[in-house]
């Protein structure tokens, strides 16, 4: 018998057998993950109820059974470090030795890194990416208001974009 791991809050919970009476929440993002119409997911709720733990268990579920690519996005003060994160995460997943992806500036648009997005993921043709953002509120609340304005504006424009490989968690 394998020893399940203690109850120590605040530590997020990285195994799914530790994740106890979650299994509906779970079922529920694995299925908006899965349909092709729904391209975001946001997972909201007070401090310390699990949101954290809930996207470790849901990003070990969807490396494992294959259908993304997990891409954990570190918190970026503004929408040109938004858009570099992106960009590395998906470049260092696809094999970041190959030829670098063009180079993410502050003057950057988005549809050239809806362009970069492509080039990278035509590395692994078929491949999806699940971009996650923990703590998202906590970096808009790092921004000015027109900073975080853009924020929200470069994630509303890349998930209406269907035919590009990506997901946000």
């Amino acid at each position: 018998m394998t020893a399940s791991r203690e109850l120590l809050f605040p530590d997020a919970v990285e195994e799914a057998r530790d994740f106890f009476d979650r299994d509906d929440p779970v079922r529920l993002i694995r299925d908006v993950l899965r349909s092709p119409a729904r391209r975001t997911l946001v997972i909201l709720g007070g401090r310390l109820i699990g949101k954290t733990s809930l996207l470790n268990i849901v990003t070990q579920w969807a490396e494992d059974e294959g259908s993304f690519v997990v891409v954990r996005l570190a918190h970026a003060g503004s929408r040109a470090g938004l858009m570099a994160e992106i960009v590395h995460g998906i470049d260092e997943r696809v094999g970041g030795d190959r030829a670098a992806p063009a180079a993410v500036r502050a003057d950057t648009t988005v549809a050239e890194l809806v362009k970069i997005i492509q080039e990278l993921a035509a590395r692994v043709p078929g491949t999806r990416f699940l971009l996650c953002v923990d703590e998202f509120d906590s970096l808009l609340q790092g921004c000015d208001d027109q900073e975080a304005r853009r924020i929200l504006d470069l994630l509303l424009y890349l998930t209406e974009r269907p035919k590009l490989p990506i997901r946000f968690l």
